[in-house]
Order: structure tokens, then sequence, then C-alpha cells
């Protein structure tokens, strides 16, 4: 099985693969079996005995990334940099932190900066084409991924990079003609089996893709973008689910510009219908039904994944192959449905309309709180928090308001201007999270 760690060797300084440092070999060869903690304890010791090694400093941050602590990964990565600023490694090192942290830009500001020094590693191009992907930039990707097959043929990074922009570009037959190949060179590759099913996804061979991304993490368990294609394959078990899985990777085939115009000509249609049903009142059936349309749209691209995922509670594997951000975002759903269903249910037998609006108030949350967990980490995920806990505010003061003049005169005085504010926030949710997501792209599905 192809590891991680297995580009470091010929991408590490020849003084190091020479076998002059006895520590950093030591400190290689745990990482490639992946024994962390050992392999961090050997560079504790070379670094001890040489503060100043940029490879000591740079392999640290590997291990540090790989336990999932990018500050510090971060900070070890920038002193390998200060260490050996010459060094193509220390910025391979770099660009795969960078890319951790969802700072694809940075990330290829060093990719680039790797290649100057030293164009004939293909690794470099897998890191450069990385963070071309992380930006949705599809074509320089590809191109950045074939420039490092043509140094190294079988660069498993690349290719599996190559395979991934295929099937982003609609070229989903290359991809698993790509794929395929790849396989029958190492067949116990866990990544490029993940690979395969995620193409099988985009073909909506969800079927096909569950056995690609059990056989990945049979291989691997520990593969995150196998676990994340899992939950993606099992919830596409639903037909439902199916047809809005088949919605979400082709908006993710698109361009931000793209994008932004499937998002604005709905909303575009949506005025059109509302302005003819009051124009045209003959023609107000059609633009109803337009608006409903409109509204479901939107319902089901902002909670059909979250939902789907909250299903999964009820699926011992499912649950289970769901990461913590993602059980995180179906628990904050689930409790936020729950509240507005039961805070509604008296409205059954008492008919006071005070329990649907106030059912209502916690509903408006659903949009923020989604939202966060549509966003990448860092500050876009800490912009949307600090947003839903500001919309959570409005809200508790309108329920209080709510349960102390149930007769609504607040509303006609104090609260009404709270209540525009908080109509707005709803709204103004679903721009937030597009603004974040084209300018620092999360590229999971939520």
């Amino acid at each position: 099985m192809t590891s991680d760690y297995d580009d470091i060797e010929p991408a590490a300084p020849v003084a190091v693969r020479g076998g002059g440092d006895q520590p950093l070999q030591r400190a290689m060869m745990l990482m490639q079996q992946r024994r962390l903690d050992d392999a961090i304890e050997q560079l504790k010791l070379e670094l001890s005995q040489n503060p100043g090694s940029g490879v000591a400093h740079g392999l640290m941050a590997l291990c540090l990334l790989d336990k999932g602590d990018t500050d510090a990964a971060l900070r070890e990565a920038t002193l390998a940099i200060q260490a050996d600023p010459d060094e193509a490694f220390s910025y391979h090192i770099l660009s795969r932190v960078r890319t951790r942290r969802d700072e694809d830009i940075e990330a290829e500001t060093a990719a680039r900066e790797a290649l100057r020094l030293d164009p004939y590693q293909s690794g470099y191009y897998a890191d450069l084409a990385n963070s071309l992907i992380g930006q949705e930039r599809w074509a320089e990707a590809l191109e950045a991924a074939d420039e490092g097959l043509s140094v190294d043929p079988d660069d498993w990074g690349c290719r599996n990079l190559r395979a991934t922009v295929l099937t982003q570009l609609g070229r989903r037959d290359e991809a698993d003609a790509t794929l395929r190949g790849a396989l029958e060179r190492d067949p116990d590759d866990s990544h490029t089996h993940a690979n395969l099913g995620w193409t099988q996804l985009h073909k909506k061979q969800h079927k096909l893709a569950l056995e690609s991304f059990r056989e990945a993490l049979r291989l691997d368990p520990t593969n995150q973008w196998a676990k994340a294609g899992m939950v993606e394959a099992l919830k596409a078990k639903n037909p439902f689910y199916r047809v809005f899985l088949s919605y979400m990777l082709w908006m993710s085939r698109l361009s931000d510009k793209a994008q932004w115009a499937v998002i604005i000509g709905a909303w575009a249609g949506y005025q059109v219908f509302k302005a003819v049903g009051q124009s045209a009142p003959e023609l107000k059936p059609i633009a109803t039904g337009g608006l409903i349309v409109y509204v479901g749209f939107v319902a089901v691209t902002w909670l059909a994944v979250p939902l789907f995922n909250l299903s999964l509670r009820f699926n011992k594997y499912g649950w289970h192959a769901l990461t913590q951000d993602q059980r995180r975002g179906a628990n904050l759903l689930g409790g936020l449905l729950l509240a507005a269903g039961l805070t509604a249910l008296p409205w059954t037998w008492s008919l006071d309309t005070t329990w649907l609006f106030a059912a209502a108030i916690i509903a408006g949350l659903l949009v923020p709180a989604v939202g966060i967990h549509r966003v990448a980490t860092g500050k876009p995920r800490l912009g949307m928090t600090v947003f839903f806990a500001a919309m959570a505010s409005l809200a508790t003061v309108l329920l209080v308001g709510l349960a102390i003049d149930p007769e609504g005169k607040l509303f006609d005085t104090a609260l009404f201007g709270i209540s525009v504010w908080y109509v707005i926030g709803v709204i103004a949710s679903f721009w937030a999270v597009n603004i974040f997501a084209s300018k620092y792209p999360n590229n999971t599905i939520a």
C-alpha cells in the first residue's frame, strides 16, 4: 500500500537520504511505518543536537500535521524555511501544511517556490495541483498534474489528482481509466480506490462506489476521503438523495462564476414569479407554483445534507462513518428541528398562532446553523459561528417578547425592528455562506 510519506525520501535533501544523519533516517523510516510518536522522539533528539536543522523541523511539521495540530505544524514549517531558505523541501512541507489549513493561495505560493528551486520532483507538482484544486482552477491543476507525471509517470499523487480534476471537468471515463491504470500498478492503494469511488458517484454508480470505498477503508481504515465517500454512497441508497447528490456534484463541477449564475438566476426567477402573481391574477396559480418550486429548491439544497446525515444516526455503520464535524452539524439541526416541532405542537389543539410564530422563529435559526458546517474551518467557520450566535440572541429576545406579550402588542412597537432584522439575517445567511464558500472553498459535502 502506498503511504502518504513514501514521497518524503526522494524529496528529502541528499544529505539525509545518504544516511549522514541517523536520527533523521530513523524518523523517516518510522513515519513510513506511521509510528508518529516514535518519529517525533527521534526528531526531538536530532533538534537537541542540531537546533538549526531545517529538515528536522520539516519532518516534525509533517508528523504534527498528521496528528491534527495544524498550528504547531505551521510553526515548524516556518522554522524549516528560516533554517534552509534555499531548500525546496522546506517549501514542499509548507505547501502541504497550508493546504491542510484550507489556505490554498498560500499553498500555491509555497509549491511554486519549491518548483522554482527544484523542478525535477514530481511531488512538488502534486502540491501545486492540490492547491489549484482547492481554488477550483481545474484546467491549471490538470496541467500541473500532467507535468508531474512527465517527471515521474508512476507518481501516485499526481495520478490521483489528475483523476480528481478529470472528474470535475466531466471527463469521467478518462478519470476512470486513469485510476484503473493506477490500480493495475498498485492494487493496494487506498487513496486510488477512494478516488475511483468518487468517480463512480459522479457517474451515478453508487453501488459500485460503495464497494470501492469499502475496499479503500479495508486497506486504510483512517482514509478520511474514503470515509466521506462512504457516507455519500450510503445516503445515495435513498432515491431522493441520489437526485440531490447529482445536483451537488454537478454544482461542484461548475466554476465560481457559473455557481453564482445558478444562484442569482434562481433568485431572479423567484422575483419574476412574484411579479407575475401580483400583476396578472389569472396567472397567479402558475406564479404560485413557481414560488413553491423555488422555496422547495432552496430548502432542499440547504437542508438535505445535514438531514440525511441525521438519518444515518439510525445506521450503525453510517453514523460511525460520519466525521465529528458532520455529527455536530446533524445534532445541531436535529436539536433545532425538535425544538421547533415541540413548540408548534400546542397549536394543534389550541389553534393559538402564538405557538406557530414561536416555532417559526426557532426554525429560522436552521439557516445560519446549517451554514456553520457548510464553510471551511478557520475564519469562515468562526465568522458563521459568530453570525449564528447573533441570530440566536435575536431569536431569544423575540421568544421572550412573545412569552411576555402573547397578544403581540410589543411587536407593533419595540420588537418590530428586531423582527425585521431577524428576517434580514436569515436571508443574509444564504449569501454569507456562498461568499465564504467561493472565497474559501470547502472541498467536502458537509
